[in-house]
């Protein structure tokens, strides 16, 4: 028997009809993504529903590549999304809002509008991460807040610590290259990026915390020489196996770090975020969603988003990560950006965090660095703070270290 063209078309229309399938429907969607727990997100979304299906790909560096490729994915969840020349590349996700598939007063409001291009939203934070200085759990001989540290308070514990014992340091701003960027931070150094996407900074306030550090080490550490002596002699050990012997008092870290130190460590061990004129600045690394704007496949992308930024759907995951006993910590290794869960969901399951939630009018969250923050911040940054905190008055400026060092990356 003879099957024209068009009989042919039919029985092929009716197959994929029959077989839950569509020409006209993309029943996948992709997400491109460097955080591990997306996996499990996507295992826990793919079994919820059955009308689209979420397929991972890795990429070392989502925000990069999103500018570069010519493949689109139909969802990116990473960090520095939220740069100038990367945040063109998304399309608006303000429908959701304006539709209320999701409700815009469940997010922190100062971290939900750093997403946002001309009032319109574009960008959906997922997770945040802040900093702490851990400390031996027990340690109660010292007026530590319940809450924060701030600069006079490791000033004056730190002190009195060194003062006692004169083969101690009890913490410095030089033994962690983080702690010397953060406080740079929490004095105003405001790095971020000029309109042109490029690195910018205030060199007077960058001053203002060498100025802290100095007078730390000269101060309260006995000088730079008896500061670098320690560090020598100690500091090869990990930071938790020298605050259990008794050698430091203080270390630099943050949540997702402190969660990352092992159950048999760190149940020996307390902390609280640090935090200036009462406010805590969470760090730069923040997680965001967004849907490009050459995507495939918006429908499916947001349809994830809406199931993802939902109370109920984050507390399942965690539940998920903590019955399945994966080394996942909160949401993206983070706080979420939604309020209730980090309230509610965050307690049960780290003890530790029961009466450390900051409230959100104590939150402050950085505005958009250059795409090429990290990078900048490892290869020139840390080092031009770690050396000028040995010297007396700066030596270099800091200008040419980061004009030398895009000299060399013309690529941004």
């Amino acid at each position: 028997m003879k099957i024209n063209i068009k009989t042919s078309a039919l029985l092929i229309s009716a197959a994929l009809l029959l077989s839950g399938c569509s020409i006209f429907t993309k029943k996948t969607f992709v997400i491109w993504t460097d955080q591990p727990a997306i996996i499990s997100y996507i295992e826990n979304f793919n079994t919820s529903q059955k009308s689209v299906k979420a397929e991972l790909v890795y990429k070392k560096n989502p925000a990069d590549e999103i500018r570069k490729t010519r493949v689109h994915p139909d969802l990116v969840i990473s960090s520095s999304l939220n740069s100038i020349r990367v945040i063109d590349n998304f399309a608006k996700t303000d429908s959701l809002f304006r539709k209320n598939r999701i409700d815009s007063s469940i997010f922190y409001s100062r971290l939900l509008s750093k997403g946002m291009v001309d009032n319109k939203q574009v960008l959906i934070p997922v997770s945040f991460n802040l900093p702490a200085l851990m400390f031996r759990k027990g340690e109660v001989s010292y007026n530590i807040s319940n809450f924060v540290l701030n600069e006079q308070n490791l000033i004056d514990i730190c002190t009195d610590l060194n003062n006692k014992n004169s083969s101690l340091i009890a913490f410095s701003p030089r033994w962690n290259s983080d702690f010397l960027v953060h406080i740079a931070a929490l004095y105003g150094a405001s790095f971020m990026e000029t309109s042109s996407g490029r690195l910018s900074y205030n060199l007077e306030n960058i001053e203002k915390s060498l100025s802290f550090v100095r007078n730390f080490i000269n101060d309260t550490n006995r000088g730079i020489e008896n500061d670098i002596a320690f560090e020598d002699k100690y500091l090869y050990k990990p930071a938790e196996n020298l605050i259990h012997e008794g050698k430091i008092f203080f270390s630099f870290t943050n949540l997702r770090k402190f969660y990352a130190i092992s159950q048999k460590e760190r149940i020996n061990l307390n902390f609280r975020w640090t935090s200036k004129d009462d406010y805590i600045t969470a760090n730069e690394d923040i997680i965001y969603a967004g849907v490009p704007k050459h995507a495939e496949n918006k429908k499916g992308a947001m349809a994830f988003l809406e199931w993802f930024f939902n109370h109920e759907t984050q507390q399942k995951l965690m539940e998920s990560a903590r019955d399945k006993r994966t080394r996942s910590f909160g949401i993206c290794m983070g706080f979420s950006s939604i309020k209730s869960v980090n309230e509610l969901v965050f307690p049960r399951h780290y003890p530790l965090l029961v009466g450390h939630i900051p409230p959100e009018d104590i939150l402050n969250f950085p505005e958009p660095h250059p795409v090429e923050w990290e990078r900048i911040k490892k290869e020139a940054i840390i080092g031009w703070l770690y050396r000028e905190a040995a010297n007396q008055d700066t030596e270099k400026d800091l200008g040419e270290v980061v004009s030398n060092w895009y000299k060399l990356n013309p690529e941004y």
